[in-house]
């Protein structure tokens, strides 16, 4: 009876690692940031933390857009600003510089989670495209967005 629950017991602590493993945390100017269920989830992949842009989007303030037939994801935020990125593309449409639409490329390309029905960005790519500073803390698997106002302060 004993082998029967330290199996048990092992089974779940594994089961709880993997769940864990697979997202870091993320902090947003001191303050965690999480996704809501059902809107996807954090997904580490090459060394990469992946999001989802609605989630992102929205926490920075914008309402997001999805047209299906052109796969292109759009945000617009209130002091029109706005994101725009179709899915397998790599280049990055936001703001407006001197009257010109700036364009930032990534170095990998948004991907569609068809199981999710959610589009991925690497989060490191899309908060420095908002002006934000990033960095990771490897021992509490944690990114760290912070705001330049913050740094600032």
């Amino acid at each position: 009876m004993k082998k029967i629950i330290a199996l048990l017991l092992i089974g779940v602590l594994l089961c709880s690692s993997v769940v864990f493993a697979d997202g870091s945390t993320i902090m947003i100017d001191d303050k965690e940031a999480t996704i809501a269920e059902g809107m996807g989830s954090v997904k580490n992949i090459s060394d990469r933390t992946f999001v989802p842009v609605r989630f992102m989007l929205e926490y920075f303030g914008y309402t997001v857009v999805w047209d299906e037939e052109s796969q292109l994801v759009a945000g617009y935020s209130d002091d029109n600003s706005f994101f725009a990125l179709n899915i397998g593309a790599k280049t990055l449409f936001h703001g407006v510089e001197n009257g010109e639409t700036k364009k930032t490329e990534m170095d990998v390309a948004a991907f569609l989670d068809e199981k999710e029905d959610r589009t991925y960005v690497p989060l490191r790519f899309l908060a420095e495209a908002f002006g934000f500073l990033v960095d990771y803390d490897e021992a509490t698997d944690t990114v760290i967005i912070t705001s330049q106002t913050e740094i600032t302060e």
